[in-house]
């Protein structure tokens, strides 16, 4: 119950920041800052689940997991999504803009 339940909370967060992100993008800073923070956010998470898993490793006693370790986890996991969110909603607009200053036979080629 409780693997649905943090997948659930992992798929409706990136879902529901879609639209949040968008805004803020648009209205407080640009899609290239939005993009370069979103992918420090996806790279930290990443980072921290790494070593998240490989001092749980290291300490291995032969036990489950504890829930220490299983916050940290859906922690960092949650940072990662948040980040791939940030990042989805804002390249596509981004590489469009960079076409809207271009010749037509530099956009054909």
């Amino acid at each position: 119950v409780n693997r649905q339940i943090s997948r659930m909370l992992v798929a409706s967060a990136q879902i529901l920041i879609y639209p949040v992100v968008g805004w803020l993008a648009d209205v407080y800073t640009s899609r290239y800052t939005m993009i370069k923070y979103s992918m420090h956010i996806m790279w930290l998470g990443a980072v921290l689940l790494s070593v998240t898993f490989v001092v749980k490793q290291l300490m291995d006693t032969g036990e489950t997991w504890s829930c220490s370790y299983q916050v940290f986890v859906q922690t960092w996991l949650f940072m990662c999504t948040i980040g791939q969110a940030c990042y989805q909603v804002n390249v596509m607009p981004f590489g469009a803009d960079q076409l809207q200053d271009c010749p037509n036979e530099n956009i054909a080629s």
